[in-house]
């Protein structure tokens, strides 16, 4: 499994816990936008980002920010989110690689506060880099795409165009996840092509990987929900498979932390032979265009964006021009060989996933999900 993922936000001059809950929702907006096709989204680097972000930011403007993430809580949301941050990033091990790297680009003709850079390298471990937007936009676009390429396993080249440095862009946020893993019990490639139901009346043929395996394995609402680990057990892929192929969007509105933690506290461990198609997701997220769902509004708009404590220059015409969300996501198997069922005599539960489902990554300690989506086929 191959996961990157980049958020990528432009504070502009004119004119020119992270809460589980409030991650489900981001996921549940962002899937309003995109309906009938796969997609994937991170709604933890998405909560980083604009954690991030917020450092900048004063009155309503980060009270919006606040909010959606926190549900209004006055705890200290900086020292919450490391500490998240680090049960999240686990120390080197085989099988197993998430990194997650926040870094401002900011534009020479601005400084930016003692506190942001302060609380940005001791909470978030940004790094802030001074670039010459307004002659050399080029370069600075070649340089950060560069810097892109290189943490994302090269996932992602060339997001940023040179017409995006303007002269007045004060900064370019980035935020990337790359998550690699192994699963825990090897999948087998070589098995034959299989039906896969896009809908009651259209079907394709798509290559599936197979494994019998002893995982958790639970009914929900008349759903399947199946649990794979992956190496060093520290994570969980997490499918949800309804039976009805028109019922997915209707668990997608369910989902939330409740059932999550329900699910966690009622799936049992079962030996199951199952079938699931390898897949490739990428897509890219305009947040501009769900953010204010949730309530952040201000940021984007000219008038009443304030960015007070971002630089030291004057910020009365600071906004975010830009925002957008790439995620790509590898789904395969991870071993070559003969499929050979040891026990011939022995009859398993299967669990085969021939129609659309959800899925997300779960980290077991935190209990945050680093990335969620659906597949639908294509």
């Amino acid at each position: 499994m191959e996961i990157a993922e980049v958020w990528v936000t432009f504070t502009e001059l004119q004119p020119l816990n992270v809460s589980l809950d409030k991650s489900v929702t981001i996921s549940s907006t962002g899937n309003e936008i995109i309906q009938n096709t796969s997609t994937t989204l991170s709604p933890f680097s998405i909560s980083a980002a604009l954690m991030m972000l917020m450092l900048g930011t004063h009155g309503r403007t980060k009270s919006q920010i606040s909010s959606a993430i926190f549900k209004g809580s006055t705890s200290d949301q900086d020292h919450f989110f490391y500490t998240v941050l680090t049960s999240i990033l686990p120390s080197p091990r085989k099988g197993l690689r998430i990194k997650l790297h926040n870094e401002v680009f900011v534009n020479n003709r601005y400084t930016i506060q003692d506190t942001v850079k302060e609380k940005g390298k001791e909470f978030f471990r940004v790094n802030f880099y001074r670039k010459n937007f307004s002659r050399k936009p080029k370069r600075s676009s070649r340089i950060i795409n560069r810097w892109i390429s290189k943490k994302t396993m090269k996932n992602f080249d060339n997001l940023i165009s040179k017409e995006m440095l303007k002269e007045r862009t004060v900064a370019v946020f980035v935020n990337t996840v790359s998550f690699k893993a192994d699963w825990k019990h090897k999948f087998n490639l070589n098995t034959t092509m299989n039906d896969f139901y896009v809908n009651k009346t259209t079907k394709k043929s798509l290559d599936m990987m197979r494994s019998i395996q002893k995982v958790r394995y639970g009914q929900l609402k008349e759903s399947e929900v199946l649990v794979l680990p992956l190496k060093g057990d520290k994570f969980d892929v997490v499918i949800i498979l309804p039976e009805d192929i028109n019922k997915l969007q209707a668990f997608e509105k369910l989902l939330s932390i409740n059932i999550i933690r329900y699910l966690n506290a009622t799936l049992v461990y079962k030996t199951i032979d199952i079938t699931l198609p390898k897949f490739v997701i990428s897509n890219k997220l305009d947040l501009k265009g769900y953010l204010p769902k949730l309530g952040i509004t201000d940021i984007f708009n000219k008038t009443h964006a304030d960015f007070k404590n971002l630089i030291k220059e004057d910020s009365s015409r600071i906004y975010v021009s830009d925002a957008f969300h790439d995620v790509v996501v590898k789904l395969k198997g991870n071993i070559r060989q003969p499929f050979v069922k040891v026990e011939l005599n022995t009859t398993y539960s299967t669990f085969i996933g021939d129609r659309p489902f959800l899925y997300y990554i779960l980290d077991r300690k935190s209990g945050v999900v680093i990335f969620m989506g659906r597949f639908l086929g294509e």
